[in-house]
């Protein structure tokens, strides 16, 4: 795992074992949902930590590094379905892509101005939170 939410949540934070990012929709509407593997003392404070990694992007953009293995994550996300997604920005653009033909030359659209965007756009909708924890 590379992304941006990875490196914040689990490398600098310590927040989380892993997480996982799950696109998901109906018709016209569209869930994405952050699933993180961490301890019950530490679970309250993720929600913050992504917040403050969306508002980052959407401040900032990403490295060109970055922004390269989105490309190719992309590529590979939508034309092999396989590739599990460590971020929100990474899934929504596999998602926006629909036809296989149009994904080479949109993937190698994305940039900066349009992942910033993307941030900004999934920090101005609602959001819900909720808590799962294991049966004692």
């Amino acid at each position: 795992m590379w992304g941006p939410f990875y490196k914040e949540l689990r490398q600098e934070q310590h927040l989380c074992y892993g997480l996982n990012i799950v696109l998901g929709g109906l018709g016209n509407q569209a869930t994405l949902g952050l699933s993180v593997d961490t301890s019950p003392d530490l679970i309250r404070k993720v929600p913050d930590a992504y917040r403050k990694v969306l508002e980052t992007i959407a401040d900032k953009g990403l490295t060109d590094h970055q922004i390269s293995l989105i490309r190719s994550k992309i590529l590979s996300t939508a034309l092999f379905t396989s590739s599990i997604l460590d971020d929100p920005i990474t899934a929504i653009a596999a998602c926006e892509m629909v036809d296989k033909i149009e994904i080479f030359r949109q993937a190698s659209q994305v940039d900066n101005k349009a992942l910033k965007a993307v941030a900004a756009y999934i920090l101005d909708q609602p959001q819900l939170v909720s808590y799962t924890f294991p049966k004692k």
